[in-house]
């Protein structure tokens, strides 16, 4: 009920393109916003990442001033001894830095479209993007899973596991299949909307 009067707008939203993104899939670009995200959300606030989310993305040289993507070359790669003065203005934390780096050598490496259609085989599962991307552990694997479309996967974050061992859950995603009817993925977000706002006791 307190999302549906509070938060309603931003659900739609955020499982409006969820639910695209199972149907139709997603870009490159669209993957790097979302691997920006899952690894600067990770020990951080959603209000203070989305605060400078754009000036991240534009210093790790994934989006122009303009919010455009920008196309993945050699010389567009920042190497670790350009950290400090080309991200660390905007987010100084090395092990962050280092993963996002990394992921776009491997695209570049590898050739997007070999990558994706290697995600899509296995079904984003969570599995295979943590043992393809660098910082991307069990939670934030699970995470980037559910935003990229999958909408059967639970993300087990503080939030939800507290609430699932108030319901005596053995897990998150036990608790968010009580509802047969719901995709987990979305009330997985219903429940963390709510439990970011209201706490979990």
């Amino acid at each position: 009920d307190y999302v549906v009067r509070h938060r309603s707008q931003e659900l739609s939203s955020i499982w409006g393109v969820i639910r695209q993104r199972a149907e139709h899939g997603f870009t490159e670009h669209e993957f790097f916003q979302e691997l920006t995200w899952v690894i600067h959300v990770s020990g951080f606030s959603a209000k203070v990442v989305g605060q400078k989310f754009k000036a991240i993305l534009k210093a790790h040289n994934i989006e122009d001033e303009n919010g455009h993507y920008i196309e993945i070359l050699w010389r567009n790669i920042i190497r670790p001894p350009e950290f400090p003065a080309k991200i660390y203005p905007v987010w100084a934390n090395h092990h962050k830095a280092a993963a996002l780096q990394k992921a776009r050598q491997y695209v570049l490496d590898t050739g997007w479209e070999v990558i994706y259609n290697q995600m899509k085989e296995s079904k984003l599962d969570p599995r295979w993007l943590a043992d393809h991307f660098a910082y991307v552990g069990p939670a934030l694997s699970c995470h980037l899973s559910r935003n990229l479309g999958n909408v059967d996967v639970v993300k087990p974050d503080k939030h939800l596991n507290r609430l699932a061992a108030l319901h005596q859950c053995r897990d998150a995603r036990e608790l968010c299949c009580r509802c047969p009817s719901t995709p987990p993925g979305l009330v997985d977000l219903t429940l963390w909307l709510a439990a970011v706002d209201c706490g979990t006791l």
